[in-house]
Order: C-alpha cells, then sequence, then structure tokens
C-alpha cells in the first residue's frame, strides 16, 4: 500500500489536508479506511494531504505496526486514552496542514472527497470559509433494522464528527472537541452549536461523500451509560434536558419509528426487550447523574 511514498521535497511541504482518522481496536476496518485515502484512490495530489491516524486502543502496538509496515506514509500518534473527543485533539495537534480533514476508522471516504472540499474553497466565497461539511451515507452495508445504527448526514446541517473539514488555525481557537464529555455522545453537536452560537457558516458539499456502513447498536449498558453526556451538555448549555436529547416525546417516536421498521418478529423481540432494559437503567442512572450535575 505504500506506491505513493513522499519524497524528500514534498515532505518538507505543508500540505493542503491534515486527514485525522482517530482510531481504537479496529484495525480491520482501519485498513479499510486508509485504502481509501490512497492517493490514487482520492484522485488528490499526494504532496498537498497528510494522514494522521490516533490511535486510542489500550494496545497500541497493533495499529501502530499495521501503519509501520503497510502504510508507511501514514504518521501514527498515541491517544490520550481519555475518549474520541481527546483522541482527535491529539490527532489535530500532530498535524501540520493548514486544513483538518475528520473521518472515523470505520468509515469509508470516497474518490474525490478531498478534491471536493478544496473545490469548495477555490470557489466563490472560499477564501473567507473556515468550517466545511461533507455528505455521509450507509452505503452498501448490512440490513439497517433496530441491531444496526448509522449516522447518515444527506442534506446537511448536522456537521457529524465522520465528515468535516475545518481550517486548522480556527479549530485551535476555537479549543477544538469539548473532552469533557464523559461518554463518546454529543460530543460533535457540541461543536456545531459553538459554531452556530458565533454564526460560523459551514457550508454542505454533497460531493465531499464518506460511507458510513451500518455498525451494530451499542450494547445497552454502554447506550444507557453514554446518556450521561446529555446531562453534561444541558449543565454546559444552561438548556433543560429536553432540550438536548432527552425529550419523552422524541424517544417514542424513535421507538415507534423503529418498531415500524422492523422486518420480522425477531427484531421486534429484541427491539422491546431492548426498551425494557433502557428504561431500567436510565431510571436507575438518571437521579445520580442530576445530583452529579444539578449538585
Amino acid at each position: 500500500m505504500s506506491d505513493h511514498p513522499p519524497t524528500a521535497e514534498s515532505s518538507q511541504r505543508v500540505p493542503r489536508f491534515s486527514v485525522v482518522v482517530p482510531t481504537r481496536g479496529r484495525n480491520d476496518a482501519l485498513a479499510r479506511c486508509l485504502n481509501r485515502l490512497m492517493a490514487d484512490r482520492q484522485d488528490f495530489p499526494f504532496d498537498q494531504f497528510e494522514i494522521i491516524v490516533a490511535d486510542d486502543g489500550p494496545d497500541g502496538d497493533n495499529a501502530r505496526l499495521l501503519v509501520e509496515h503497510t502504510y508507511p506514509w501514514v504518521q501514527w500518534v498515541a491517544g490520550p486514552g481519555r475518549g474520541p473527543a481527546a483522541n482527535r485533539n491529539r490527532g489535530a495537534a500532530a498535524a501540520k496542514g493548514d486544513w483538518l480533514a475528520f473521518t472515523d476508522d470505520d468509515c469509508l471516504p470516497q474518490p474525490g472527497w478531498l478534491a471536493s472540499f478544496a473545490a469548495r474553497l477555490e470557489g466563490p466565497g472560499g477564501d473567507k470559509l473556515r468550517v466545511l461539511e461533507g455528505r455521509t451515507t450507509a452505503g452498501g452495508g448490512p440490513p439497517t433494522g433496530p441491531r444496526f445504527t448509522s449516522p447518515t448526514n444527506e442534506y446537511g446541517g448536522l456537521l457529524w464528527s465522520c465528515n468535516f473539514a475545518i481550517e486548522r488555525r480556527f479549530y485551535l481557537e476555537i479549543g477544538g472537541f469539548d473532552e469533557r464529555f464523559p461518554f463518546p455522545h454529543l460530543e460533535d453537536v457540541d461543536l456545531r452549536l459553538r459554531l452556530d452560537d458565533r454564526q460560523e457558516p459551514y457550508p454542505f458539499v454533497p460531493e465531499a461523500l464518506v460511507e458510513h456502513p451500518p455498525r451494530p447498536e451499542a450494547p445497552t449498558h454502554k447506550w444507557a451509560r453514554s446518556m450521561e453526556s446529555a446531562f453534561y451538555m444541558a449543565q454546559k448549555r444552561k438548556v433543560p434536558l429536553a432540550a438536548v436529547n432527552f425529550s419523552v416525546g422524541t424517544f417514542l417516536r424513535g421507538y415507534y419509528h423503529t418498531f415500524r421498521d422492523c422486518r420480522n418478529a425477531g427484531d421486534a423481540f429484541w427491539y422491546a426487550r431492548r426498551i425494557i432494559v433502557e428504561a431500567v437503567l436510565l431510571a436507575w442512572y438518571i437521579p445520580r447523574w442530576k445530583l452529579k450535575y444539578r449538585g
């Protein structure tokens, strides 16, 4: 996979983009992602971008060896072990490019991903832009029943962390991702809301396409624990929990639509059991979170 190594001259140039790929214990997925970032797959000059893998896994040597042996043109950095927000910030800290382009290790950047971001910056008003949002689809992965999830973004306005570009200096100016989120949930929403507070535009670039194949839903206990991030978000923004993602109506509508889309009785039974376990766990956690975040 190293048929496009940088030359001595190109390695001294400041790349236009630094692609940051956070990873944690998913070498197979990481390899598929890095294969899509080959220069000939991106249709973008190799000397105009670099790739940084920020590895937050407990056994980082595995990803490090994968990068060193198979992708020597990729920079590997050890993550801080404090979750994806801190890991993305660690990758950004190692970057040299004028712009950061974020994707995730289980995503597949499509041909022309970086070129599409570059074209938007070269278009009318591009010199004034500091953030760009790409399009994310589920691609041709496994069935998207209740056992699978995929954070798609077909029309913009979401700024998912798996597909956006941001000027590096501006990213550092705003402090990057908030590392205080206790679990990997809502840290990218928080970044988007902070940009909205500043009235910072992030135009949608549908040609900058990333596929996010559906992945199995997180175990119920992990999902329930991740909801603590909603309490932190509410405290940080001084809004009711319902304004974050704890609206009962929102939950009920989501449950209804998921039940309606179940393809068979097995999926329906699996989902019903999950709802019951979720309710029990949240009933246990919520009073403790209220004490923690509301004093």
